[in-house]
């Protein structure tokens, strides 16, 4: 009989495996887990949460680091001998768990299963459980896999606790997984969602392994709301979420934001919500009782250029909002209409024309090389991202997800292999630029010039920052940590892109 007293939550490495650096946006607690971590925390398990991606003080990768850094990467998969893997060995080693849970988006999906067999070398009977987006997706090829005993599907947090009460009893009573039994595959029925999100404790991010050598801002991401109703076909969140909302109550993200601020000494915070601004009287709400509470606290949220109007920029500016995402996506009125992004370019430049004259930053999200593109429409883009001007831009290559309508598509035009690698997923690989109209050649320059001109309108936008807005700055600086050596030199080899 199996008793679970420890347990140790994983977050597989991606970014590391490039070299030792970390994103441009900074560190973040892994939020799904450390949600998972506090329902078990509240039940007498003793938890540990292990971001492997995490290295204390790393340099700042750009997106050439990415893209230099790409064949690395896949080789570091095939090599369980480097001193990443063997480090997240010793660990398992000296927590010594009773099971583990190992999240994955398709990205770090083969990740994933590296740290699966390491655990199952460690000790082949401790349980190995895989949640998140990509097994949920596909639950019965993630459940193939020798060193997996069980999938999570959907939404995690009752579901695991479920599996360490019930594991010993009948697995066919718990909802939302997936497992073999004498060589079958079962596929459980599908949990109901969590209606009452303030039921949930808080994320348990104080249970992350070595939390103490976190920036404070790593610890500022939250999450108000679960789900969004649009239905734009490169993503696949509504596999997890569904396409209802469900919401917090404004009380209760204040009483997170209250906690995370004592307890990290956080200011800055990032809302991870799909479509943050979607019902305006709940930012109303939340606005209101963030200015009697006197938080004195900056943050940033991502929405859609069509849910915001120039009421509610000005609410959330006086509230502490600093930046605003954009997936603005192309700069083509046929491609947005073929992903059902649901939006105009002339409302997008209306949105930005509002945010802008509220002095709120924004951070615009462009996808390249959609199968149906031409050189002209990519130009396009970068023609729309220079017009909007945003703070920063973020492009990205068109990736087709599973579970999205894009992969569907790619599909039906014999654009995917049979047999995929799901490492290369993601969307700054070259890998993913798929696509009858160009050869391999064309490809990398089409590429390496939005490249140029994304990061050329980027450097351009910090040094202005620098000059007109110090306190945000400083404010940024020490967030991120970037006062410290290594951090600093990197952060202004980012900037002046070198």
């Amino acid at each position: 009989m199996k008793r679970f007293k420890k347990v140790l939550l994983i977050n597989p490495p991606f970014i590391r495996l490039f070299g030792a650096g970390a994103p441009p946006r900074g560190v973040k607690a892994p939020l799904g887990l450390c949600y998972i971590a506090g329902v078990l925390n509240d039940h007498g398990f003793d938890v540990r949460v292990y971001n492997t991606d995490f290295i204390k003080n790393p340099r700042v990768l750009s997106s050439k680091d990415i893209t230099a850094g790409y064949n690395t990467y896949l080789n570091s998969l095939n090599n369980l001998d480097l001193p990443v893997w063997r480090e997240i060995y010793e660990r398992i080693n000296d927590y010594s768990p009773d099971i583990v849970g190992i999240t994955a988006m398709t990205s770090l999906f083969n990740s994933a299963l590296n740290v699966a067999q390491l655990v199952k070398s460690f000790d082949s009977d401790i349980p190995v459980v895989l949640g998140g987006v990509h097994p949920t997706i596909l639950p019965e090829e993630t459940i193939k896999n020798t060193n997996v005993d069980i999938v999570v599907r959907g939404e995690g947090e009752y579901t695991f606790l479920d599996i360490l009460k019930n594991f010993n009893n009948n697995l066919n009573e718990i909802l939302g997984i997936t497992y073999k039994e004498n060589g079958q595959i079962i596929n459980n029925p599908a949990r109901p969602l969590i209606q009452n999100l303030d039921e949930l404790p808080f994320p348990a991010k104080h249970l992350i392994i070595e939390h103490e050598k976190y920036p404070p801002e790593a610890f500022g991401n939250i999450f108000a709301s679960r789900g969004c109703p649009f239905h734009c076909i490169f993503c696949a969140s509504h596999k997890i979420w569904t396409r209802k909302v469900r919401r917090r109550s404004p009380e209760n993200v204040i009483e997170e934001i209250k906690h995370v601020k004592k307890k990290f000494g956080t200011k800055l915070f990032r809302f991870e919500d799909d479509s943050f601004t979607l019902n305006k009287q709940w930012i109303y709400e939340l606005c209101d009782v963030l200015l009697k509470e006197k938080l004195k606290i900056k943050w940033v949220a991502e929405t859609r250029a069509d849910v915001v109007d120039d009421r509610s920029i000005k609410t959330m500016k006086s509230a502490g909002c600093k930046m605003l995402d954009i997936g603005v996506e192309s700069g083509s009125e046929k491609t947005l209409k073929i992903i059902k992004k649901g939006i105009t370019l002339e409302q997008i430049r209306n949105t930005f024309n509002i945010i802008k004259s509220n002095k709120i930053l924004t951070n615009a999200f462009f996808i390249i090389g959609f199968p149906w593109e031409s050189k002209k429409e990519i130009e396009m883009t970068i023609s729309f991202m220079k017009e909007l001007n945003p703070f920063h831009s973020f492009f990205s290559i068109s990736t087709p997800y599973p579970g999205t309508e894009l992969f569907d598509i790619y599909k039906k035009e014999g654009l995917l292999p049979d047999n995929m690698n799901w490492a290369k997923f993601f969307h700054q690989s070259d890998d993913m630029y798929l696509t009858k109209k160009y050869s391999r050649e064309e490809v990398s320059e089409i590429v390496a010039k939005a490249e140029k001109e994304f990061e050329k309108n980027n450097r351009k936008n910090i040094i202005k920052l620098v000059l007109t807005d110090p306190e945000y700055l400083f404010g940024v600086i020490k967030s991120n940590e970037y006062y410290k050596p290594k951090r600093f030199f990197s952060a202004i080899r980012y900037m002046l892109g070198w």
